[in-house]
C-alpha cells in the first residue's frame, strides 16, 4: 500500500469562505488577488486503490458540491501555502476520516493527515505572499506543511530518556536555585524552590526533573491559589469620603473575623475575604441547601425537584471559569476547552451538565488590524475565533450555551477575558462518597494523554509578553467534544455512579493533580495511562492537560461493572494505579520511581507569601452614576433625543450581540425554558438563563436560573463599588427571571493585573470587600469561585473584574420574560437609589425583589428587564423589540425621577466640599491604559444636578434598577410604593415617543443591530424587514396553561396563512407552476398494523449524536417503545458487533430515528458522513429497505439524521444510493457559520404518516440549530419535489409567507425548503428541532410550539 493524496474544493457557486477570505486580503492586507481557492488535502495510508476511489466521493468529498483532485491544478500565477494541524495535536478532521475509513474496510489501521491548502490566484511579490502566510499561520497550534508528498504518515517521535536528576540540587545556594528557576521556567517562586530544596535535603537526595515539574504544577495559583492565600500583614486606604464605605466594611470583616476565630492570630487573606460571608451565613445556621464534602467538584446546593407527583432531592452543581491565557494565544483551543474544563468539574461531582453561559472580554474589535499591538493577534481575530472554539465545543457535546455576552473594554487588550459557567445536576441517590482505603483501584476514563496542555497550570499564571504566541503553544489543551459527552453520558448511569466514591477531571495539572488529589497514599504506574502517540516522556505523562479523562477510585469488585459500561458507552477504562498506605504520592515509568513525595509536603502548598495592599480612592470629582461605557454621554447632552438613542444603542456594550450569540445551540436537550431572544420577532435579549432540570423520566416543573453581573468600567474607577453592582446585578437579574433572591447562591470570577505592588493588590482587597458587604446586606453567599491575577502586557493592565454569578430554582410557572407583551400595558420603573458615597440603597433593592416577586407570583406582572449601565432608554428599546411594541414616556414621571436623582447629586456635593482630589495615586486605580483627561468612560462635563433633565434619566446608569410591564389595576396598587416611577405606557404603534418626538422602533433596530454586523453579522445577507404587523392578540406567555403530554396535540390552520406565491419559492419567476402542488393532500398511507400498542422505535447513538435523550422522550411519551443502540468502534471487533447489534433492532424496529448532533464531528469537511458511511454497509442497507418495503415501517430523520437521509439518497428517493453531481443535498448556510434560533415551519403537504395529525397550511415554531442546513438542488428537481407532494415543510414568516429573507429562512434553502419526503412518505426529514420540546420550554416564544409527527408515528401502528 502506499499514500494517497487528494485534493477537495467546494464548487465556485457553493464556495463562500473563500470569497470572505480573498476580501480579508485584498482590503485589510492589500494582496493584489484574482482568485483564492481553498483545497481540504488528505493525506491517506493503509487503504487499497479501490477503496481510496470509494471513499473519495463516500467519504472526503460531497459529489452534488464538491470536486476532487489528486493533483493541484496550478497555472503560473498560482501560489499555494499549506496549513497543517501541529504533529501531535488533535485534528477532529482526520480522527473522523479514519472512523469512516475503519467502516468501509473493516480494518482499523488506517492514517489521514489533513491540510488545507490556500492557493492564492494573481501577480503576488515575495512580500504579499509572506503577509499571507502570516495571516494563515495566526493559530499556533498549526505550521507551514510542504507540499511534497511524504514518505511516511508516522508522527516521528523521539526515543524516551530516562528521567534524570538535578544534580547538586539539595547543595546549591540561592543565587544557584535562582538560575535553575529561570533557567526551568518554573511559575514558583524562589521561596517555593528553597522550601522545596530543605525537603529534599531532609530526604537525603536530589530530586528528580519530575518531581520538580510536578510540584511547580501542583502548587501553581492555578490549582492551589497561592495568591488568594497570600498573607495581608498590613491593608491601607486613602483618606476619602469615597473610600469610606471601604474602610467600614473592612472593619465589619476584622469583626466578624475575630467574632468567629477569637483564638485565630492570622493576617488576613484574600481567600479569607471572598469566604468570610459564607463562613458568618454558616455560623448563623443560614445556607441549609449547601452541600459540604471532601470532594472539591464545584459549588454543590441540595434541591427539591418536583417530578410528576414526587418531590426528589436532587444535587445542583454550578461552576465557572477563565481559560484567559490560552485563549488569548490561541482564541479556538483556548475558548473551546474553557467550555470543557469547566463542564467536567460538576460532570466530576456525578451530575448531567445541561446548560451553559460565556462571558467575555475583549478590546474594541472593530479597530483595523495594522493597530495590533506587537506580539499580539488581532482584537477581532481573537474575538471571532474564541466565539467559533467555545460555540464548536458547546454545540457537539450537546451543552446548550443560554447566555452569550460580550464586554467591550480597551483595557481587555492586556488579555483576554474568557469564562465559562455551566449548570449540572444528579439525583443525590446517585452519588457515593466515601473515604479511599488502601487496596482501592485508581482508573481513568476517557481521551488519551498527549503533549497538548503541558504546562498549561502554570502557564495561565504567567504574564503574557511578545514572545507567548511562540512560546506557550504546548500549553493549550486540545478537545474533543465528542469523547467528554461519553462521559456525560457514563455518569448518567446510577449503576456507574454509585461505584465511584471520589472522581477528580483532569483539568489544570494532569496526573499530577487529578489523581494526586484523590487519596494521600497513591502509586501511580504512569506506562498504564493510554497515550495518543509513542514517544511521550514520564514527566510530560505525569502533567499533560489533555482533555476529556477523569480519574476515579473504586472498590476493585466493582471493576468489571465500570468496565462493561465503559465498552458500552464506546469508551476506554484502564486501571492507572491503586490507593496505598505509605502517605505518598508515588508514580512509576519504565521500571523506574520518578516521583516519591511525601503527601503532606504536597499539601504545604509551599512557601508562606506575605504582602501588603493600599486602597486608593476612587476619583471624587466624579459622580459614580457617571461612569458608564456611553462616551456619548458628555458629547450628546445637548443632541436631540433621537440622536442620543441612536448613539447609545450603537456602543459597543449595548449594540445588539444577536449576531455573536446565534452561533451557540441554546435548546438542545428540550429542557430550554426562556430561549435566548424573546417575543415574536426574537430580539429581546433575554438577562440569564433558565432550564428544566434534566430528569429522564417524567415531567419536572423545576428549573434552574443562572446570572451574572459586571461592569468593566465602574470596576476600574472603582474595584469595591464594581463588585457591590455587579452582585446586585447578577441577582436583580435573577429576580427578574421571576427568581426569590433569598434562596440564591453565589460563585465570583477575579480576573486582576499582575499583583507587583501594594495598589496592585488592594484591587482586588477592594473588589472582594465590596462584594463582602454586598453579601452581607443581602444575606446570601459566594460557595466558589475561580481567580486569575495575570492580566498585565508590558505596562497594559485589565480593568480590576469581579463577575458575580447567581443561581437558584424556581418553580416553572412562575418564570418571567423580559419582553413587553402587549400594548395599553404600564411601564413601571422600581429605582434603586444610590447614596452619596456611590454605593446601593440595599434596602430599597430588597423591597423592591419582594414586591417584583409578590405580583409576580399573583401572575400579575408581564414582564421584566433590568437595567444596566446604559440606563432606561436602550432597557426600554430592547424591551420593545421582541414583539415590535411601541412605548410612550412619561415625562412627569421622569421629572420627578430627576429630582430624586439630584437630591443625591446634591448631597455628594456638599460633603465633597474642601476635599482636595487626590491625583497622586488614583492615575493607577482608574487605568495605566488611559490618561484620566482621555478617559471615554466618565463624564466630563458634570457640574451641577440642576443640569439633568428627563431626557437625561433615559440614559442615567440606573444599574439594577427595573422595568416591569403591568395592567391599569397593578399599576394603581403600586403608585404609592417608594422609589417607583410610572415612566411609560405600552402601545400598538411600533415608536418611541418622547415628548414631542417620534422615534420608529424599525429605525432604532437598525442602529441596534448595525455596530457588530461586521464581525457577527446576524443575517446571510440584507435583511428583509416584515411587511405586516403581527396580529394585535398577543398572550402572556410567562403563564402556562397544562396540557397532556400523552395526547395527542392537533393542530389547526392558522388565520394568519396566506397562498404562498409560487414565485417566491422558485429563483425563476417565469416558471409556470399551479399553486395547488404547493399544498399536497393525498390521501395518506394505511399501516397494516392495527393492534401494537407499544411500537418500537430504534435510536441509533453515533459518535457526536447528541439529541438522543430528547427524541426518545418524544417518543416515550406518545406511547413508544425505544431503544437507544450506541455505536461502538473503538475497535474493529467493536464496530462489527455494533452492525450486527444495528440490524437486529432495525429487523426488529417499526420506526428508525436517526437523531440530531454531529455524527463524526460533521467530519471530514461535511455533514452526516459516519453515518452514511456505516449505512452503506450491504446487511444494514438490506434492513433498511426491508423495514420500509416488507415490514411497513417508518425512518425519521432531524437535523443531522437529515443529513444523513440525504446523504443515504433516501431522501428525496427513499433508497440507499451513491450521490451524483446533479444529487440534492445540504450544504453550509449562506452565513457561513452556525445558526441557532426559532423559525417558522409550515406543512404544504401530508402526504406521510409523520404528518397524519397535521393540516395543511398549520403552522409550527420550532427551533433550529445548524451549520448545514441549507438545501440545495436544481430548479428543476426543486420543481419536481413539489409537483409529487414531497415537501412536506416550508420556512414561512410569522404570517406564513413563504420566504427567502435571512430573517425567517436563516440558512437560504432554495425553495424555502425546511422538510422532505421520500415518494411514499415513509421516510421524513427536517431541519428543525421538533423534538425539543416539552412542558414549559420556549414559554418566551410566540406561536404552536408542539408538532404533533412523534403522536402521527406512533398513531400510525396503533390505530
Amino acid at each position: 500500500m502506499h499514500i494517497f493524496r487528494l485534493f477537495v474544493a467546494p464548487r465556485t457557486t457553493t464556495s463562500q469562505e473563500s470569497e470572505q477570505l480573498r476580501m480579508t486580503f485584498e482590503q485589510d492586507l492589500q494582496i493584489p488577488l484574482t482568485k483564492l481557492t481553498i483545497y481540504e488535502r488528505y493525506d491517506i495510508f493503509g487503504i487499497t486503490e479501490s477503496e481510496f476511489e470509494r471513499a473519495k466521493s463516500l467519504i472526503f468529498s460531497e459529489p452534488p458540491l464538491e470536486d476532487t483532485y489528486t493533483t493541484l491544478p496550478l497555472t503560473s500565477q498560482d501560489h499555494p501555502i499549506a496549513i497543517a494541524p501541529m504533529p501531535g495535536q488533535y485534528d477532529q478532521r482526520a480522527d473522523s476520516a479514519e472512523q469512516c475509513l475503519s467502516i468501509l474496510t473493516g480494518r482499523n489501521l488506517n492514517t489521514v493527515r489533513t491540510a488545507r491548502v490556500y492557493v492564492l490566484t494573481g501577480p503576488l511579490s515575495k512580500t504579499h505572499i509572506d503577509t499571507a502566510r502570516q495571516y494563515l499561520l495566526q493559530s499556533i497550534d498549526s505550521f507551514e506543511s510542504s507540499m511534497e508528498l511524504p514518505t511516511t504518515l508516522d508522527i516521528v517521535t523521539p526515543v524516551v530518556l530516562t528521567t534524570s536528576h538535578i544534580k547538586e540540587f539539595i547543595t546549591q545556594s540561592e543565587s544557584e536555585l535562582k538560575k535553575l528557576l529561570d533557567s526551568m521556567q518554573l511559575a514558583m517562586t524562589l521561596e517555593d524552590l528553597l522550601c522545596i530544596q530543605k525537603y529534599f535535603q531532609k530526604e537525603h537526595r536530589n530530586p528528580t526533573v519530575t518531581e520538580i515539574r510536578v510540584l511547580d504544577t501542583y502548587w501553581s495559583d492555578h490549582c492551589r491559589h497561592t495568591t488568594f492565600n497570600t498573607e495581608l500583614t498590613e491593608i491601607t486606604f486613602d483618606e476619602s469620603p469615597l473610600t469610606k464605605p471601604i474602610l467600614d466594611t473592612y472593619q465589619a470583616y476584622l469583626e466578624t473575623k475575630q467574632r468567629l476565630n477569637p483564638s485565630a492570630n492570622v493576617a488576613p487573606t484574600l481567600m479569607d475575604i471572598a469566604t468570610m460571608a459564607m463562613q458568618e451565613l454558616r455560623h448563623q445556621g443560614k445556607l441549609h441547601q449547601l452541600d459540604v464534602s471532601d470532594e472539591i467538584n464545584a459549588c454543590t446546593i441540595m434541591v427539591p425537584v418536583q417530578v410528576d407527583d414526587t418531590e426528589e432531592e436532587w444535587l445542583l452543581l454550578f461552576k465557572n471559569e477563565t481559560h484567559n491565557h490560552p485563549t488569548e494565544i490561541e482564541p479556538f483551543g483556548g475558548a473551546a476547552t474553557c467550555l470543557g474544563g469547566c463542564i467536567r468539574d460538576p460532570l466530576s461531582g456525578r451530575a448531567y451538565v445541561y446548560q451553559a453561559m460565556r462571558i467575555t472580554g475583549s478590546g474594541n474589535p472593530l479597530v483595523s488590524k495594522e493597530h495590533t499591538l506587537p506580539g499580539k493577534l488581532p482584537q477581532s481575530y481573537i474575538t471571532t475565533t474564541a466565539a467559533k472554539g467555545f460555540s464548536s465545543y458547546g454545540n457537539q457535546i450537546g451543552v446548550p450555551t443560554g447566555e452569550v455576552r460580550e464586554y467591550y473594554h480597551e483595557s481587555y487588550r492586556a488579555k483576554r477575558l474568557e469564562v465559562g459557567a455551566v449548570i449540572g445536576a444528579v439525583p443525590r441517590s446517585h452519588v457515593r462518597r466515601e473515604s479511599p482505603v488502601q487496596g482501592d483501584l485508581i482508573i481513568l476514563l476517557g481521551g488519551k494523554t498527549g503533549r497538548d496542555g503541558c504546562g498549561g497550570a502554570t502557564g495561565s499564571s504567567k504574564t503574557h509578553t511578545k514572545d507567548s504566541l511562540y512560546t506557550c503553544g504546548a500549553e493549550v489543551q486540545k478537545g474533543n467534544p465528542i469523547t467528554e459527552r461519553k462521559l456525560q453520558r457514563l455518569f448518567r448511569i446510577p449503576e456507574v455512579t454509585q461505584c465511584i466514591k471520589r472522581c477528580n477531571d483532569f483539568g489544570a495539572g494532569g496526573v499530577a493533580v487529578a489523581i494526586g488529589e484523590l487519596a494521600d497514599s497513591i502509586y501511580i504506574h504512569l506506562d498504564a495511562v493510554p497515550t495518543k502517540y509513542t514517544g511521550l516522556t514520564g514527566t510530560e505523562i505525569a502533567i499533560s492537560e489533555s482533555q476529556e479523562r477523569m480519574a476515579c477510585i473504586i472498590d476493585p469488585i466493582h471493576w468489571k461493572r465500570i468496565q462493561s459500561y465503559c465498552t458500552k458507552e464506546n469508551l476506554d477504562a484502564t486501571i492507572v494505579g491503586e490507593v496505598t498506605n505509605t502517605g505518598r504520592l508515588v508514580m512509576e515509568f519504565q521500571g523506574e520511581l520518578i516521583v516519591n513525595l511525601h503527601h503532606q509536603f504536597l499539601a504545604t502548598n509551599g512557601a508562606t507569601q506575605s504582602t501588603t495592599a493600599h486602597i486608593v480612592s476612587p476619583r471624587e470629582n466624579h459622580s459614580p452614576s457617571f461612569v458608564t461605557n456611553l462616551s456619548s454621554l458628555s458629547t450628546t447632552i445637548k443632541a436631540s433625543i433621537e440622536t442620543r438613542f441612536h448613539q447609545a444603542l450603537q456602543d459597543l456594550n449595548s449594540t445588539s450581540q444577536q449576531g455573536l450569540r446565534t452561533m451557540f445551540d441554546s435548546t438542545v436537550g428540550g429542557n430550554t425554558v426562556l430561549f435566548p431572544f424573546s417575543g415574536t420577532y426574537l430580539k429581546t435579549p433575554v438577562q440569564g438563563m433558565v432550564a428544566k432540570l434534566p430528569v429522564l423520566q417524567g415531567t419536572t416543573t423545576t428549573t434552574s436560573i443562572m446570572t451574572h453581573g459586571f461592569d468593566p468600567y465602574l470596576s476600574e474607577w472603582s474595584p469595591y463599588h464594581g463588585a457591590q453592582y455587579a452582585v446586585l446585578l447578577s441577582l436583580a437579574k435573577l429576580a427578574a427571571l421571576g427568581g426569590d433572591i433569598s434562596k440564591a447562591y453565589l460563585s465570583f470570577q477575579e480576573y486582576f493585573e499582575k499583583l507587583n505592588g501594594s495598589t496592585s493588590w488592594g484591587k482586588v482587597v477592594s473588589a472582594l470587600l465590596g462584594a463582602y458587604e454586598a453579601q452581607r446586606q443581602l444575606g446570601v453567599a459566594a460557595i466558589g469561585g475561580k481567580d486569575s491575577m495575570s492580566g498585565t502586557f508590558q505596562n497594559l493592565h485589565v480593568p480590576p473584574s469581579l463577575i458575580s454569578f447567581a443561581v437558584t430554582t424556581e418553580d416553572i410557572h412562575r418564570i418571567l420574560s423580559p419582553h413587553f407583551h402587549e400594548a395599553q400595558h404600564h411601564i413601571l420603573f422600581l429605582h434603586v437609589p444610590e447614596h452619596s458615597d456611590g454605593t446601593p440603597d440595599w434596602a430599597a433593592f430588597k423591597a423592591h425583589c419582594k414586591t417584583l416577586r409578590s405580583y409576580n407570583i399573583a401572575q400579575q406582572v408581564y414582564s421584566a428587564y433590568v437595567v444596566e449601565q446604559d440606563g432606561i432608554g436602550p432597557a426600554t428599546v430592547k424591551a420593545c423589540l421582541g414583539n415590535a411594541i411601541g412605548c410612550i414616556y412619561h415625562k412627569k414621571e421622569l421629572q420627578r425621577l430627576v429630582m430624586a436623582v439630584s437630591s443625591t447629586h446634591k448631597k455628594r456635593d456638599t460633603e465633597q466640599v474642601g476635599m482636595t482630589q487626590s491625583c497622586a495615586n488614583t492615575s493607577e486605580n482608574h487605568s495605566a491604559n488611559t490618561p484620566e483627561n482621555d478617559s471615554p468612560n466618565v463624564s466630563k462635563n458634570y457640574s451641577s444636578p440642576t443640569t439633568l433633565t428627563p431626557e437625561d434619566m433615559l440614559f442615567y446608569p440606573f444599574r439594577g434598577s427595573f422595568l416591569i410591564e403591568v395592567d391599569t389595576q397593578t399599576a394603581q396598587a403600586l403608585q404609592t410604593v417608594p422609589h417607583i416611577y410610572h415612566i411609560g405606557t405600552t402601545q400598538e404603534d411600533p415608536t418611541i415617543v418622547m415628548g414631542d418626538s417620534t422615534i420608529p422602533l424599525d429605525d432604532l433596530t437598525n442602529s441596534y443591530e448595525s455596530t457588530l454586523a461586521s464581525i457577527f453579522p446576524i443575517y446571510g445577507k440584507e435583511k428583509v424587514l416584515p411587511t405586516g404587523h403581527i396580529s394585535n392578540q398577543k398572550r402572556k406567555t410567562n403563564f402556562i396553561e397544562t396540557h397532556a403530554t400523552n395526547e395527542l396535540q392537533s393542530t389547526k390552520s392558522s388565520n394568519l396563512c396566506k397562498q404562498l406565491d409560487v414565485s417566491n419559492i422558485f429563483g425563476d419567476t417565469s416558471t409556470s407552476t399551479d399553486s395547488k402542488l404547493l399544498h399536497t393532500t393525498q390521501s395518506k398511507p394505511c399501516s397494516k398494523y392495527t393492534s401494537l400498542t407499544h411500537p418500537k422505535v430504534l435510536i441509533p447513538v453515533f459518535p457526536g449524536t447528541n439529541c438522543e435523550y430528547e427524541s426518545a422522550r418524544a417518543f416515550i411519551e406518545q406511547g413508544a417503545k425505544v431503544e437507544t443502540l450506541i455505536i461502538r468502534n473503538q475497535s474493529s471487533q467493536e464496530l462489527q458487533e455494533s452492525i450486527q447489534a444495528l440490524k437486529a433492532s432495525i429487523d426488529s424496529a417499526q420506526i428508525v430515528c436517526f437523531p440530531g448532533g454531529f455524527s463524526g464531528g460533521d467530519e471530514p469537511a461535511g455533514s452526516g458522513k459516519f453515518i452514511a458511511t456505516l449505512f452503506h454497509n450491504p446487511c444494514l442497507q438490506e434492513s433498511l429497505e426491508n423495514l420500509l418495503y416488507l415490514r411497513d415501517g417508518l425512518i425519521l430523520g432531524i437535523c443531522n439524521g437529515f443529513q444523513a437521509l440525504i446523504k443515504l439518497g433516501l431522501l428525496p428517493t427513499g433508497h440507499i444510493q451513491t450521490l451524483t453531481e446533479s444529487s440534492p443535498t445540504l450544504t453550509y448556510n449562506t452565513i457561513g457559520r452556525h445558526i441557532s434560533s426559532m423559525v417558522h415551519t409550515k406543512v404544504v403537504s401530508t402526504a406521510s404518516p409523520w404528518l397524519s395529525a397535521c393540516d395543511v397550511n398549520s403552522i409550527y415554531t420550532v427551533p433550529i440549530s445548524h451549520g448545514e442546513g441549507r438545501f440545495f438542488t436544481t430548479q428543476e428537481q426543486l420543481h419536481e419535489l413539489y409537483v409529487h407532494g414531497q415537501v412536506a415543510t416550508q420556512y414561512v414568516d410569522p404570517l406564513g409567507n413563504s420566504s427567502t429573507s435571512p430573517q425567517w429562512n436563516p440558512n437560504q434553502s432554495m425553495g424555502a425548503v425546511e422538510g422532505l419526503l421520500s415518494p411514499d412518505g415513509r421516510v421524513f426529514g427536517k431541519m428543525a428541532h421538533v423534538e425539543r420540546i416539552g412542558y414549559g420550554v420556549h414559554q418566551n416564544i410566540e406561536g404552536q410550539l408542539v408538532m404533533p409527527i412523534f403522536a402521527s408515528g406512533v398513531k400510525y401502528f396503533t390505530e
